[in-house]
């Protein structure tokens, strides 16, 4: 297995809430999946089989279950792409990017 170099570890704080929210994780995964495009809550919910409602407070905090200050947009992993009349569309950063590709990474370091 190869070691990491420090330059290549990304945010500690974006890497633990992460691992604490399959939501989370998987809401990241699809929009660096599909980067540099956006979507929007409820196309994200269909695509990973989660509610609306979920995804939101995984973008944006929602009371004490999903803070504020580690939403995805909150550790800067997701940013706003744009909003229309009713809709708010969202995109991965590149820091969310590279925060996948780690993850994959040490995941498939990991599998026997």
């Amino acid at each position: 297995m190869r070691m990491l170099e420090l330059a290549e570890l990304p945010d500690a704080r974006a890497v633990f809430s992460l691992r604490r929210s399959r939501v989370r994780r998987e809401v990241l995964a699809f929009l660096a999946r599909i980067h540099p495009r956006s979507s929007y809550p409820s196309e994200i919910a269909r695509a990973i089989n989660a509610r609306a409602d979920q995804v939101l407070a995984a973008l944006r905090g929602y009371g004490t279950r999903y803070r504020r200050d580690i939403s995805l947009l909150g550790l800067g992993l997701v940013r706003e792409a744009g909003r229309g009349p009713k809709l708010t569309f969202y995109a991965a950063t590149e820091k969310g990017v590279q925060v996948v590709a780690y993850l994959n990474m040490v995941e498939s370091n990991l599998a026997p």
